[in-house]
């Protein structure tokens, strides 16, 4: 009699246990479907696996069709979307509106220029845990190329852009004001950050192979000596001087990137570890509103020959530099 008595109570132990994971499921389940409606694709995911985790690992055609859609939503390859779609179409009932919903999808996406012979998607669009809307843009590999992200703070506005396989693996990485308009670019080798800019070049700062701060200078005229650039080993150690760029020209109305697309920096071990280089010829914009520049001409070594200055087009002046006491004299 006691054994028959343990038995039921494990029995009705048990359907107790599968009643309430049932209820977990259903629980998990349309929060996923919440998280689904609001483009959080990949915690809908997650919570999917919750609601499977609740069933023991099974499934039925509800979590089928909303891991299908999540997945064709998030994932880089659309093949296992395709692989649970078709399901889906094979084992629902033919009368529900969904099967022609998801045969129409799965045309679009066999015709669809948004994916790679091999499955992987070119594009991906969500939004983030933190509200923040992020672009991921790939390769016919599936591997990253960059990351877009904008801001929820600011209406959805340009916030930054990352290139390189993941936010741990950065090439270069743009940012952007709440206008829109990029306010400074990090450029990194190795995954360590070697470059910085802002404002146009006006402000660069430079790093050592270990991310450490080295020099800092601008590709702006300054009220100095040497009247071209400016430099400095530290914070706390200024030392001015012409500094040396392996670039053919400067615009200072141009696009930062346009900039940086003819500047390459190499730092080396000589001339008090300046950044080293040629420039060929330089203009400098000394007064946007006149219409007023400078264009500087330089040696093969870098060091400036002479300087024009012009006014709305027009050659006013004319100078030529003295390298043994850093001078300028009018012609």
């Amino acid at each position: 009699m006691k054994k028959i008595i343990l038995v039921f109570t494990l029995m009705l132990l048990s359907n107790v246990t599968i009643a309430q994971n049932i209820t977990m499921a259903k629980a998990f389940y349309k929060k996923a479907q919440k998280e689904y409606e609001n483009q959080k694709y990949y915690q809908a995911l997650e919570l999917i696996d919750k609601a499977k985790e609740k069933l023991n690992g099974e499934t039925n055609l509800e979590l089928v069709y909303l891991e299908g859609m999540s997945r064709y939503q998030y994932d880089k390859n659309v093949d296992m979307a395709k692989s649970l779609l078709n399901r889906f179409i094979e084992e629902a009932d033919q009368d529900d509106s969904r099967v022609d919903e998801i045969a129409q999808l799965l045309v679009e996406i066999e015709t669809s220029y948004d994916f790679y012979e091999n499955g992987f998607r070119k594009k991906l669009e969500y939004i983030g845990v933190n509200e923040n809307k992020y672009v991921h843009h790939y390769d016919k590999d599936g591997v990253q190329i960059k990351m877009v992200c904008y801001s929820s703070a600011k209406d959805y506005k340009l916030s930054f852009i990352h290139y390189g396989k993941s936010l741990k693996e950065v090439v270069r990485r743009e940012y952007y004001d709440e206008n829109e308009k990029i306010e400074s670019v990090d450029y990194y080798e190795n995954n360590t950050r070697r470059l910085k800019i802002w404002g146009n070049g006006e402000h660069i700062h430079l790093y050592d192979e270990k991310g450490k701060f080295i020099q800092r200078y601008g590709l702006k005229e300054f009220n100095l000596v040497d009247g071209i650039f400016y430099s400095f080993k530290s914070f706390e150690s200024w030392e001015n001087y012409i500094a040396y760029f392996l670039t053919s020209k400067y615009d200072s109305s141009a696009n930062i990137l346009d900039i940086h697309n003819n500047l390459s920096i190499e730092l080396i071990d000589k001339h008090k570890n300046i950044i080293s280089g040629i420039v060929k010829k330089l203009k400098v914009d000394n007064n946007k509103y006149d219409k007023e520049h400078y264009i500087y001409n330089f040696d093969i070594d870098g060091v400036p020959t002479s300087k024009e200055f012009y006014k709305r087009g027009k050659l006013k002046k004319s100078y030529t530099f003295n390298k043994y006491d850093n001078s300028w004299s009018e012609i």
